[in-house]
């Protein structure tokens, strides 16, 4: 419910400004016609009233109501009525009422497509038939070279008022889908590549390497221990953790490299152009930080802290897909678990194959 009221006081912002400029555009060109015909005083006040005083009264009805959007639809239905009254007031003036409802037509289309427009041409004609039946205006089609001049500033301005209004929403409609993206592509608690995504660029440097024949490293890690910081301290300690370790991990290794969360305590990095051994000295530099980042942690949870157990695969050629280079480093990861925790192993390639 707050997303929906977020989103219907945005159109009702979005669309103030414009109806703003274009009321009073619409004024000038029914002032063109009105001041040669023979127009009652309450008319010229209700005029005035509808230039000056509906854009901010419609904008104030739409953010206070309990559904902005469809009260905003509401206030452009009145927007077709209001110029279907106005163009018989000016007896049909040909120019001032056709830029009229050919304005009011525009905003409808670009709210709600063709279904609104319908809606909204209806709208203009009931307009319409209010103003024959109470005003009883003659039919005075002609327009005047001054009537001309006077609805220039509609035609041009209004539709740049629209354009801009359209311009910064698709900047803004193009932000929200570039963060959608990244999202997408993110682990939400520690802003990793997320599994789905670490696996679509480790498969395109698996096809780079088998190309070209570049170097490339896969390194999985396990934070050992990690469990037991849940079970002693809570799942929010363990969070707080991952998301330290994340931290670490992404200011270790170089722009290049490519970091990613598998899930639980389990990561992996893809290293572009080096080789195994250039990993290993990765990894002991990452192991040395995270000594020196949990020295300084709470004193209760210096008893508890975790290290890193590594699994290294440099790639080869005969690794038929990534499914045998993932398995290479898994390899190497388990057996660097079961020789005591706390080292990296580096794969031999010619054992995963065997």
């Amino acid at each position: 419910m707050p997303d929906v009221l977020a989103r219907g006081r945005s159109f009702a912002r979005r669309l103030w400004l414009p109806r703003a400029i274009g009321l009073i555009l619409s004024v000038i060109c029914i002032l063109s016609v009105q001041i040669t015909q023979h127009v009652s005083a309450w008319l010229w006040l209700l005029l005035l009233a509808n230039g000056l005083l509906w854009s901010p009264l419609a904008y104030l009805w739409a953010i206070r109501s309990k559904d902005p959007y469809r009260t905003e639809l509401r206030n452009l239905l009145l927007d077709c009525g209001s110029a279907g009254f106005w163009a018989a007031s000016m007896g049909f003036n040909l120019l001032p009422s056709v830029t009229l409802l050919a304005m009011t037509g525009m905003n409808m289309l670009g709210a709600g497509g063709m279904r609104f427009w319908r809606r909204g041409l209806l709208a203009q004609l009931a307009g319409i038939l209010v103003g024959l039946v109470v005003l009883r205006h003659p039919v005075a089609t002609e327009t005047t070279t001054t009537q001309i001049y006077a609805c220039l500033p509609m035609i041009v301005g209004y539709p740049w008022a629209l354009g801009w209004v359209s311009y910064r929403l698709a900047r803004e409609l193009s932000r929200r889908k570039q963060e959608l993206e990244l999202l997408s592509k993110q682990d939400g608690m520690t802003g990793l590549h997320n599994r789905t995504h670490w696996d679509q660029l480790l498969q395109r440097e698996f096809a780079r390497c088998k190309r070209s024949g570049a170097t490339a490293s896969l390194v999985m890690i396990d934070l050992d221990n990690f469990k037991t910081i849940n079970d002693r301290f809570g799942h929010q300690a363990g969070d707080e953790m991952l998301r330290q370790f994340s931290s670490l991990l992404a200011r270790t290794i170089r722009t290049s490299d490519l970091a990613g969360r598998f899930g639980g305590d389990e990561f992996g990095i893809l290293l572009p152009d080096t080789s195994p051994e250039q990993a290993l000295e990765l990894v002991r530099r990452l192991q040395e930080r995270l000594r020196d980042l949990q020295a300084g942690g709470p004193g209760d949870r210096q008893n508890e802290r975790v290290g890193l157990s590594c699994g290294i695969a440099g790639f080869e050629r005969v690794y038929d897909d990534v499914a045998h280079w993932l398995q290479a480093a898994d390899f190497a990861l388990y057996r660097a678990k079961a020789q005591g925790r706390g080292r990296a192993e580096v794969a031999d390639p010619q054992g995963v194959l065997a």
